[in-house]
């Protein structure tokens, strides 16, 4: 598949997941602006990809595919990032695993 029919086949897909209200863009939107508190890389690793918590798109089709997922998280503030965004995966209703 190409990278454009790729990336369009995930828009419908997060379309539909928003239309059927089984995606909730309010609870994205938290993480996604808890992430931009810190100045540390904040990368999701899921089954079949690794994307920036910083960025919506990104995290959303990562999260409606429902995979496991792993925190990777590096930079002067990490600490107090990794407690902070399990808590902002935690009110999304999804465990995160911190990788170490």
């Amino acid at each position: 598949m190409s990278f454009k029919r790729k990336k369009m086949s995930e828009a419908i897909e997060l379309s539909q997941n928003m239309d059927s209200g089984s995606f909730d863009p309010q609870k994205m939107t938290n993480i996604v602006h808890k992430a931009h508190e810190f100045k540390s890389s904040i990368v999701l690793h899921t089954q079949n990809r690794t994307v920036d918590v910083k960025s919506f798109l990104g995290v959303s089709i990562s999260l409606i595919r429902g995979s496991e997922s792993i925190l990777e998280i590096h930079g002067e503030d990490e600490e107090e990032a990794k407690e902070e965004m399990v808590k902002a995966f935690s009110n999304y209703g999804m465990d995160v695993e911190i990788k170490e």
